[in-house]
């Protein structure tokens, strides 16, 4: 278990000694809340926002987690979301629900009072975003079942009978 959770962490400890340009080992970590970490990763809601209709309704498939690996990787290294615009929809899929389910973790800690997430102490502020895609949404296990919402775009692109306009 241990070296998988290594294996997970490995880009955001990467990214942060390029950012601190020294080892993990010598910073104390600070533990966010819930709260903190929410605070940091809601600058996503608007990257999202353009796509979120598009996107939900496409069914979650993990063949394209390698790829929502990679563009996290992009954005934290400077590119931010706009190497995104270009993504498949199969892939800001895997984004938007490895997002929210980040946010409803973060939240459930907060809630029963538990810390959420080691951070370097002195990790500079404008980079807590990208420390925190990477820490918390790479590689990432999905706590909790994927709703299936792919049945939706049908149902959103043709309103009902008694909506539509004669």
């Amino acid at each position: 278990m241990k070296e998988n959770r290594e294996h997970r962490f490995a880009a955001a400890k990467e990214f942060a000694e390029q950012v601190l340009g020294e080892p993990l080992e010598r910073r104390q970590p600070i533990f966010f809340g819930g709260l903190q970490a929410v605070h940091h990763l809601w600058p996503l809601v608007d990257v999202f926002r353009p796509v979120f209709h598009r996107v939900r309704s496409v069914r979650y498939d993990a063949a394209h987690e390698e790829a929502a690996d990679e563009a996290i990787r992009q954005f934290a290294y400077g590119a931010g979301a706009d190497e995104w615009r270009e993504l498949p929809p199969a892939v800001w899929r895997v984004l938007l629900e490895r997002f929210t389910q980040t946010m409803l973790m973060a939240l459930a800690n907060e809630h029963a009072g538990n810390p959420f997430t080691p951070v370097p102490s002195g990790f500079p502020e404008d980079q807590l975003l990208p420390f925190l895609m990477l820490s918390q949404m790479t590689r990432m296990s999905l706590p909790f079942e994927v709703q299936d919402e792919s049945a939706l775009g049908a149902v959103l692109s043709q309103p009902p009978a008694s909506l539509r306009r004669s």
